[in-house]
């Protein structure tokens, strides 16, 4: 399970619980710069996160027959990119599962994310667990702020990540609310389309008028059983996942 940015593996804390309680080793481990001190996060940039996750990922390859990947947001991109530099070797995964995965962002944004790093790299605050925020979302232990230097740095790498999705044939499962205020719904669309899985799919949720982004759907307590239970019906519906 790969946490997405600027989170910290506790995003999926009670998908962790569930998956071990029903046999699987899990593992979910804290990205370079992140769950420390939101510094430090200015020192590092997506290809160190990369090359972290994916030595992790072939470490773990060596130890076990089956190896599915899990990935929400910046990690579900990362997911996604493991997956298609390793497909059709013996290094790839059994599956793939992708929850709120960013592989798109409006230009607007990625311009203003530009101007404002060439001023400053991040602008934060640090976090503290807020009783006023509902449905799990005042769990939150990730950072809080902009960190608009190593965004950039994910940014640039999304158009070699959603070119290549096409690339994936293993067992694909993707889904992210409509109402995601983080990551645009496009993204979902966008995955729909370009995938080519023999085994594939996708999940449109509507959470309905929650204060929170609707984003970190491993999270909130309203779906994270369902929606745990749904990943695991899929991986059992597949084969080359047991």
């Amino acid at each position: 399970m790969i946490h997405g940015f600027p989170a910290c593996p506790y995003v999926f804390s009670y998908f962790a619980d569930y998956f071990s309680s029903i046999g699987y080793d899990v593992y979910v481990p804290l990205l370079p710069g992140f769950g420390t001190n939101p510094k430090d996060l200015e020192k590092t940039s997506f290809n160190q996160w990369y090359g972290y996750i994916r030595q992790y990922y072939l470490d773990l390859r060596k130890k076990y027959p089956k190896v599915i990947i899990m990935g929400h947001s910046m990690g579900g991109a990362m997911a996604l990119k493991l997956a298609e530099e390793f497909q059709n070797t013996e290094e790839q995964p059994d599956a793939l599962v992708t929850i709120s995965a960013i592989v798109w962002y409006p230009k607007t944004p990625l311009l203003a994310a530009r101007t404002l790093a060439a001023i400053k790299p991040s602008y934060f605050t640090y976090t503290e667990v807020q009783q006023d925020r509902e449905d799990g979302q005042n769990e939150w232990t990730g950072y809080e702020g902009l960190f608009a230097r190593a965004s950039l740095s994910l940014l640039a790498n999304l158009p070699s990540i959603r070119k290549a999705i096409s690339a994936i044939t293993i067992p694909f499962f993707a889904v992210q609310d409509k109402g995601d205020k983080t990551v645009p719904f496009k993204n979902l669309e966008i995955i729909q389309d370009k995938e080519a899985s023999f085994h594939f799919q996708s999940l449109a949720m509507d959470m309905g008028p929650y204060k929170h982004t609707r984003h970190n759907l491993p999270m909130y307590h309203s779906i994270q059983k369902g929606l745990a239970t749904t990943i695991s019906s899929f991986l059992f519906s597949c084969d080359a996942c047991h």
